[in-house]
């Protein structure tokens, strides 16, 4: 793991553990030049509705915090997308048999926003703001659900140094 990057996989003991079995955990590194990076966004956010006939603001939205949101395209081996592909299975399976098929996602690609400690989120590990010690921030790591479209992968040609399939993969990671 590094920053830039991120890591699904099946829930380990730890708070940020991956299982090594059934299937290994699997880093995206390498992004496709035309999407960049994953951004992560936010869903849920409350909205001013409009405004009451005394002039005070109505708010409407959830009465949760806002959820995260990955779209990603990744460029993969034939092997890693089948390593997804198996992932998103696992997970599948573990849902109809009524268990808990949650993902992890550690996500390094960006820190999440300051917050009273202890944060709303699990962390890599915290950081303190220089500002106030009692706010902390970090690298994400989320529950997730792996939504793979039904074309979620392409063959778009060969590595060049090795001559093994390359794969486009684009799916979905929702936090849940």
């Amino acid at each position: 793991m590094a920053a830039g990057n991120f890591t699904v996989g099946i829930p380990g003991p730890g708070t940020s553990d991956f299982a090594s079995l059934p299937i290994p955990s699997l880093l995206f590194d390498l992004w496709t030049p035309d999407a960049g990076v994953p951004v992560r966004g936010e869903i849920g956010y409350a909205e001013v509705a409009g405004r009451s006939n005394n002039g005070i603001s109505q708010i409407s939205g959830v009465a949760y915090d806002p959820t995260f949101i990955w779209p990603v395209a990744a460029m993969l081996t034939q092997a890693q997308a089948r390593q997804l592909g198996a992932l998103a299975r696992w997970q599948d399976r573990e849902y109809k048999a009524r268990r808990d098929g949650a993902l992890r996602l550690i996500d390094e690609i960006d820190f999440l926003d300051s917050e009273p400690s202890p944060h709303s989120r699990s962390l890599l590990s915290a950081i303190s703001e220089s500002w106030n010690a009692a706010y902390v921030y970090g690298y994400g790591v989320f529950p997730v659900k792996l939504k793979l479209p039904q074309d979620w992968r392409q063959m778009i040609g060969r590595w060049v140094d090795s001559g093994e399939e390359a794969r486009l993969v684009t799916f979905t990671l929702i936090e849940l």
